[in-house]
């Protein structure tokens, strides 16, 4: 069943790059230096960017397969697939969902447990997120949107506190350069894929943008700005840190704020997890409001009855995470899946949609 979106309820073109921005940098980038440096050592960086520039040709199709479509991912695979195996399709992807926002909320409960609570309970500091999520969800998309571009606005402070670290930095760790094979690099490449996870919630939000074709040009930006969001962040790890030392440090960007010192602060790295609140809380609930928007295109189900059970899902699946063997493993179940989603799965229907088009055309 088809749906038809309000202007009131859409958002302006460019807002295209907050929302693709503020989902991909998460929780992933306090630690990702030790999962691509493992591969490709200090040649990781051109890691990145060809993982940069394998999204920006993953988003040029999904923006063909959604102007082509003409609707959202789930009216995609009701055309072609038929109501129920489309339906299907759909329901795998609203669990795909469901699952980022478990990773997400989880990964960073871990994080404020490790480094500044110990003892904090996961199910009560989950329900109080999720909470805010679920409230803010009920706003609109239009509210959701908002807290996406304030998430971006609030992450750029720690861009300024990289500085520090630049007092102590090696630049003779990168020499010399191109010590690792083409496949060692493109390894790391593929290690990558959960720090750019989260440009596909484009397929379900798509009808909320006005004139979505228009917003094609944020969307590059926006994937652009993340790429070098992260190249900025590994090099600056990259000079700072031995190679076996980033082998070994879980969380490198959070080992880099320790060394932040201000007159009135010492432990910059509490100020960083407080900050990183607000980026979090955005993740959560773009990836809520996706699945929730999904379950109503689905199944008809109301909006506002079936958040909380999405929600409890969420809630449940963090609290069943009890230490970091299974966050961590529960990580790498998520990027293989994003990996193969994006970088086939959606190769895969833009070809069979445009096959299916070319013969009606010629039938016409």
């Amino acid at each position: 069943m088809d749906i038809t979106i309000k202007d009131t309820e859409k958002v302006s073109p460019f807002f295209a790059f907050f929302l693709i921005h503020s989902v991909q940098i998460g929780v992933g980038i306090l630690g990702f230096q030790r999962v691509i440096v493992k591969n490709a050592g200090y040649d990781a960086w051109m890691s990145i960017i060809l993982a940069g520039i394998a999204n920006q040709v993953i988003l040029w199709l999904m923006y063909e397969l959604l102007k082509r479509g003409n609707g959202d991912l789930i009216s995609i695979h009701r055309k072609i697939f038929g109501k129920w195996i489309g339906g299907f399709l759909s329901t795998l992807f609203i669990l795909y969902v469901l699952l980022a926002a478990t990773v997400f909320l989880r990964s960073f409960t871990q994080v404020v447990q490790v480094w500044v609570f110990p003892q904090l309970s996961t199910w009560i500091f989950c329900a109080v997120l999720l909470l805010l999520a679920c409230y803010y969800i009920v706003g609109g998309f239009r509210t959701v949107a908002g807290l996406c571009f304030l998430s971006v606005i609030y992450s750029l402070p720690l861009l300024i506190v990289l500085y520090f670290p630049l007092h102590y930095a090696h630049f003779y760790n990168f020499f010399p350069l191109m010590t690792h094979s083409p496949m060692q690099i493109l390894q790391s490449a593929k290690m990558t894929t959960m720090e750019f996870l989260g440009v596909e919630l484009l397929l379900l939000f798509y009808p909320f943008l006005k004139e979505p074709d228009k917003s094609r040009r944020w969307g590059h930006y926006a994937l652009l700005y993340t790429t070098i969001f992260y190249i900025v962040f590994a090099i600056v790890a990259f000079v700072y840190f031995t190679e076996e030392q980033l082998k070994s440090t879980i969380w490198a960007t959070l080992s880099l704020w320790k060394i932040v010192e201000f007159p009135i602060v010492e432990r910059f790295e509490y100020i960083g997890i407080a900050i990183w609140v607000a980026v979090v809380v955005p993740n959560l609930c773009i990836c809520l409001w996706a699945a929730n928007y999904g379950m109503k295109r689905i199944f008809s189900f109301k909006r506002r009855r079936v958040l909380p059970i999405l929600a409890l899902i969420v809630l449940l699946s963090c609290s069943l995470l009890t230490n970091h063997p299974h966050i961590d493993k529960l990580n790498t179940i998520f990027s293989e899946i994003g990996f193969y989603f994006l970088y086939t799965y959606i190769p895969f229907l833009f070809l069979v949609q445009l096959i299916l088009y070319k013969v009606k055309g010629q039938q016409r």
